[in-house]
């Protein structure tokens, strides 16, 4: 799929999860030489990371999984109950 050569996107799809001596959280960009050919192998090989080959410059990011579905919450953001409107108690 990719050398040592090509930047990689690589997607978790668990926050946290740890293969390659990293962990890694959301989509991460890796930079060529960054990586070894034995740990782009384990990235490509691991069911919980989707792997892809970084655009090349002035091209546009394949969009991820959670763009466009407009669910997607962020990480960092707790989850939160809507706010009840007000009501006139007379």
């Amino acid at each position: 799929m990719t050398d040592t050569d090509t930047d990689l996107i690589v997607v978790a799809k668990r926050d946290g999860f740890r293969r390659a001596g990293r962990t890694w959280h959301g989509s991460t960009t890796v930079y060529a030489g960054d990586l070894t050919a034995d740990e782009i192998a384990q990235l490509q090989a691991e069911p919980m990371l989707h792997v892809t080959a970084a655009p090349a410059d002035g091209d546009e990011a394949p969009p991820t999984k959670a763009e466009g579905k407009g669910k997607a919450r962020s990480a960092k953001s707790p989850n939160k109950p809507a706010e009840a409107e007000p009501t006139d108690t007379g």
